[in-house]
């Protein structure tokens, strides 16, 4: 009778296994590997702008770690796109990062990180790189209204800067890059 009970409960254990292991895979693992695997593309942008001779080719490892992110792990994140988008507008990257939150809005248009970061974006990208840009890339994900005029790059920000307030929390950057943008910072 003990041999018995001894078998249920092995065969019970093993059914166990089998049952929880492609959830823990799936919603444990894979996420914590990716978000490290970010970390370490982010941290391959940031060594590019300490590095100017090196920088595209810390460009290009960054890119490739999140190829393997998406490929593997976790696919059209907008945590990742923003991420990454950041790290690339604070290495003056400005069309990588346009790139990135482009991306990021076509996954989820009304995600309220990305359109902050978009305000900042526009808020922060010269004017030269302002001009080459295809804005027009964001209208079917925004939705720009037909009554809105958006010229310069001002108007841009403070548009995402206005919808991310609309449509998310924690928007106290929002509110202060709007602030930045009317004071003239």
């Amino acid at each position: 009778m003990r041999v018995l009970t001894g078998v249920k409960l092995f065969f019970f254990m093993v059914l166990l296994i089998m049952l929880t292991a492609n959830p823990l895979y799936q919603f444990v693992y894979k996420p914590r590997m990716a978000e490290r695997m970010i970390g370490r593309g982010v941290a391959e942008i940031e060594k590019a702008v300490r590095n100017p001779a090196d920088r595209e080719r810390l460009f290009d490892a960054a890119e490739a770690v999140f190829g393997t992110v998406e490929k593997d792990f976790v696919v059209n994140s907008t945590e990742h796109f923003n991420r990454y988008g950041m790290a690339y507008l604070k290495a003056s990257e400005y069309g990588r990062a346009f790139g990135k939150f482009a991306r990021s809005l076509a996954v989820r248009k009304d995600d309220s990180g990305t359109l902050r970061n978009l305000g900042a974006f526009f808020a922060r990208v010269p004017d030269e790189s302002f001009k080459k840009m295809n804005i027009g890339a964001l209208s079917g994900a925004v939705g720009f209204p037909a009554s809105l005029s958006l010229k310069t790059k001002g108007d841009h920000a403070l548009f995402f800067y206005c919808k991310s307030l609309t449509v998310g929390s924690g928007n106290e950057e929002s509110i202060k890059g709007i602030g930045d943008l009317l004071s003239g910072r």
